[in-house]
């Protein structure tokens, strides 16, 4: 489960500005999420009437104001998550970048008074409520869709930051312990206060008014510029409805020509992207003049682009299509028109039995090529669907590629039966070592009540 550490780096970045003979540190925010910013979230919506399932998703802003400052205070402290898609939309249109959804939480002072910060490390709950329809974590040759959860503290226009902004930024490492000593004076603002939001994207009730004579609020300087930190978020879906490890026992059954009934079931005991596949093939009376040569089993993956700038319904979308091979069988047909003669075949009418079963187990590929199905009532500018596709190359003797007689009786040409099925394939996060985790309390500061994975 530490894996997840790895996909979410987080980056902080100091204020915008500061006194070199003062202050050599600068505010930093770091954002503190649970499964190291992993979130998953509830099978959409799939009809208009049906009530909607979203998703609160919580967690810990932390504000260090560093040795050196001093008390200071800002206009506002805000948490927000934004959900960007970066598509390649061709030679004429070039790169896009769109913001698609965008929620933030904010608390905002007085503009005489601000928010007072100690010296020290303060922290802030926020609650931000995801709707279930939300576009999910995605990439693809040429397009993207992430998502970025940020923290800001902002202080007064500071006009010197632009020219500064690249000497004095600073990073910093989320393996860092910095100090959590605090003032003698009691701050000023609950490091405990609330960053919430219901559905609205709108600022939150001003914060309780507090006497500050007693702390000499007109000698406290204003921070200049706007601390900021930033994390990449994987927002992730599965498509069992009780959020479970999902599993594959599907059956395809039907009759061809020359091949007879054929049965092919798919067994996977966890399925997802780089799933372990069983296929079972059964062709139980193929035509006594066919040959059968090779057997293909592989999984087509198809991802629609639109960009968000366009109407869906008149433009046509970008169409990326792969195809994965998972296992086959048999020698490798030739490209283009010709006969099996050069291949050994792997059933032929009296040397294998009336009928032919294949078993085979294969893998399908990791998520650096292969994608999680989009799921229905996901708004997406990315669509991705797939298809478990199953090949049988054989011959019938005396018939062409199409099926029909051959001018001079003779060997036949190959032809290939084609079978599809569609199927959701989820994203390979969704396995049980993640999904049964125990549950357990983190960050008693956070949420003393809630449940969660024990990771963080």
């Amino acid at each position: 489960m530490s894996v997840f550490r790895f996909l979410s780096p987080t980056r902080s970045v100091g204020s915008g500005s500061s006194s070199p003979s003062r202050r050599r540190d600068e505010i930093r925010v770091r954002l503190h999420v649970p499964s190291y910013g992993t979130v998953f979230m509830p099978y959409p919506a799939i009809s208009p009437g049906e009530p909607r399932t979203d998703h609160e998703f919580r967690g810990d802003l932390e504000v260090e104001v560093p040795r050196g400052w001093g008390r200071v205070k800002c206009r506002a402290i805000r948490v927000g998550l934004k959900t960007i898609s970066i598509l390649d939309m061709g030679p004429n249109r070039g790169i896009e970048e769109d913001t698609i959804f965008e929620r933030k939480a904010e608390i905002r002072g007085g503009t005489v008074d601000g928010i007072m910060l100690e010296e020290g490390l303060h922290y802030f709950d926020w609650t931000l409520i995801l709707p279930s329809t939300l576009a999910p974590h995605d990439w693809h040759p040429g397009a993207r869709v992430k998502h970025i959860l940020y923290g800001e503290v902002e202080g007064i226009p500071d006009v010197s930051f632009a020219s500064n902004f690249l000497r004095r930024t600073s990073f910093a490492s989320t393996s860092s312990t910095p100090s959590r000593s605090r003032s003698n004076s009691p701050p000023l603002f609950s490091p405990g206060a609330s960053l919430s939001i219901l559905r609205q994207d709108v600022a939150l009730p001003q914060p309780p008014t507090y006497n500050y004579s007693e702390y000499g609020t007109d000698d406290v300087e204003w921070l200049r510029g706007t601390a900021y930190g930033e994390r990449t978020i994987m927002l992730l879906f599965n498509p069992d409805p009780a959020g479970g490890v999902s599993s594959l026992d599907m059956r395809v059954n039907g009759g061809a020509e020359g091949i007879g009934p054929f049965d092919i079931r798919f067994l996977s005991d966890v399925w997802t992207v780089c799933a372990s596949l069983h296929a079972k093939i059964t062709l139980a009376s193929p035509s006594p003049d066919a040959t059968i040569y090779h057997i293909r089993i592989g999984l087509a993956q198809k991802a629609r682009i639109t960009s968000p700038r366009d109407d869906p319904a008149t433009t046509k979308p970008i169409v990326i299509e792969r195809f994965f091979p998972i296992l086959a069988h048999g020698d490798t047909p030739p490209p283009g028109r010709s006969t099996g003669e050069r291949m050994a075949p792997i059933w032929k009418h009296g040397e294998g039995g009336d009928e032919l079963i294949f078993n085979g187990q294969g893998r399908l590929p990791d998520d650096t090529l292969g994608r999680p199905s989009t799921l229905e009532g996901n708004e997406t500018p990315i669509q991705v669907s797939h298809r478990l596709v199953t090949e049988v190359w054989f011959s019938v003797y005396g018939e062409d590629q199409f099926g029909k007689p051959l001018k001079q009786p003779g060997p036949g040409e190959l032809r290939v039966l084609r079978i599809e099925k569609p199927v959701i394939v989820p994203t390979c996060f969704l396995i049980p070592s993640v999904l049964n985790l125990p549950l357990c309390k983190f960050f008693v500061h956070l949420m003393s009540s809630a449940s969660l994975l024990c990771v963080y």
